[in-house]
């Protein structure tokens, strides 16, 4: 459980939080998200760069201090996490579950889903860089460009940044409670593997 969860923290702060410096940029990027402040002590036993003598794969650390990264992850509480988390820890992913966005060949494009009928289709520009061209019941808008590494179905979407009308909004998360529900990659006709 710990590795999914040191691996939502890499894919939600942009960084490897496994070493030092990494795990600095977390903590501020933490308290910067939620307003709220965890001790950088705290957020490297968590992420792993200071040892502990408890078991390696076990999350030990306080409920508030677990609440704290929930909300940095996007979701409601640890309840919900933790939830998130041991189902994630019981099922095997596949290379199908995993899409590697910033690998897509330029001109192909994704649709993604999610809960409430939340749907965007995106076509990739090079590098990661993704235009929305529709966009059902979401915050994005058509025309964003998306910086999107990876997509997991059943996780949370991390956008790394949001480009709207030439601005920067930032990075953005998206099927926070339930995870991208799917993902089919269309490149010059759609697949129905995908």
């Amino acid at each position: 459980m710990k590795g999914l969860l040191i691996n939502l923290l890499k894919e939600r702060a942009g960084c490897d939080v496994t070493t030092p410096a990494g795990s600095e940029w977390l903590c501020k990027d933490i308290e910067v998200r939620t307003g709220q402040r965890l001790s950088v002590n705290t957020v490297k036993r968590l992420s792993g760069v200071i040892d502990s003598d408890e078991d390696n794969n076990n999350i030990h650390a306080r409920r508030s201090t677990m609440d704290i990264i929930s909300q940095y992850l996007g979701f409601r509480d640890y309840v919900a996490l933790h939830s998130f988390l041991e189902q994630g820890s019981s099922s095997f992913r596949t290379k199908k579950d995993i899409v590697e966005m910033s690998e897509l060949p330029v001109g192909a494009r994704v649709v993604l889903g999610w809960a409430l009928d939340r749907e965007i289709s995106v076509v990739h520009e090079g590098d990661g860089c993704y235009r929305v061209c529709t966009s059902k019941k979401s915050k994005l808008m058509e025309g964003d460009r998306l910086f999107i590494h990876n997509v997991m179905k059943g996780y949370p979407l991390y956008v790394r940044n949001v480009i709207r009308n030439g601005e920067s909004l930032g990075n953005y998360t998206a099927a926070m409670e339930y995870g991208v529900a799917f993902v089919r990659i269309e490149h010059d006709q759609p697949s129905e593997n995908e």
